[in-house]
């Protein structure tokens, strides 16, 4: 089975951690971001392979920070196949607010 070191709660916290807010999203009231993040998890753990697959914003400084962090994670348990370590895609709904 698939495991962020934690558990999926532990990864949401680790993104909320390390996502940097970029500094002109301070001019937006009201700011809202969501982004569907699509990525390979490697049979070590490590990921590779990250897309943009829909966004539901214009904000490229966004992207590029979710990239970043999407690029630090890492995986205590690859996926499993017939008791094989395999690559699994995942699709990761990422939601920023600012109020």
């Amino acid at each position: 089975m698939l495991l962020f070191n934690a558990g999926d709660v532990a990864m949401f916290e680790f993104l909320s951690k390390n996502i940097v807010i970029p500094k002109d999203t301070y001019d937006y009231p009201d700011f809202n971001f969501a982004v569907y993040m699509e990525y390979i998890v490697e049979k070590d753990g490590s990921t590779s392979i990250h897309k943009t697959v829909d966004q539901y914003c214009q904000a490229r400084d966004w992207e590029k920070e979710v990239w970043r962090v999407c690029n630090l994670t890492r995986y205590q348990k690859p996926g499993m196949q017939e008791g094989l370590p395999v690559r699994v895609k995942i699709r990761l709904p990422i939601r920023i607010q600012l109020e």
